[in-house]
């Protein structure tokens, strides 16, 4: 199972790593030894708003080939809704057949038109923005909708990342993970 964590600036860590820890777990603890990740992005660097970086795996590469793309949120997202190119480049994951976002990362799903006929969830402050995107907002923690799962917001994305370990390896790898990261 090939993963992109999709990176930029503005972008919040907590949306990234709430998902990246417990998800990383299944295969540290054997769970789903066949997992892999890439972190990819549109720019040579991705930052949060406090200025904490990283350098991406891959940059402008197309996003073929993944099982899984994953889409922070954060308060970049509102200048990237205004970035055709950076929602053109988002498109190209179309094909891919799980696409997740957490927080507001569901607007730039939004704007990509991934979300036509689906429900998604975002951040409560949010909600009428990605209602006006003609999306079905549900207000709920984590909103699973076939090939598209969003979760509301930074603290929900280990809520989700706890999700995906139960939904790709069971309940008892669910509750592994979970203590060994809220205790």
């Amino acid at each position: 199972m090939r993963l992109a964590y999709i990176v930029y600036d503005g972008m919040s860590w907590l949306d990234l790593i709430g998902i990246y820890d417990p998800v990383s777990r299944l295969k540290s603890k054997g769970y789903k030894t066949e997992i892999t990740w890439e972190f990819c992005a549109f720019t040579e660097g991705a930052s949060d708003q406090f200025g904490l970086a990283m350098k991406p795996d891959r940059v402008k590469q197309v996003l073929k080939g993944y099982d899984v793309i994953i889409v922070p949120g954060g308060v970049g997202v509102e200048a990237l809704l205004a970035q055709p190119n950076f929602i053109e480049w988002l498109k190209g994951a179309e094909e891919t057949p799980l696409k997740i976002a957490t927080c507001t990362g569901s607007l730039l799903f939004a704007k990509a038109g991934f979300l036509q006929d689906k429900k998604a969830t975002t951040h409560f402050r949010k909600q009428d923005l990605l209602r006006g995107m003609n999306v079905d907002v549900v207000n709920q923690r984590v909103v699973d909708d076939g090939n598209i799962i969003t979760s509301d917001t930074g603290l929900a994305a280990i809520e989700l990342g706890l999700y995906l370990c139960e939904k790709w390896s069971g309940t008892e790898a669910r509750n592994t993970i979970q203590k060994e990261i809220l205790l």
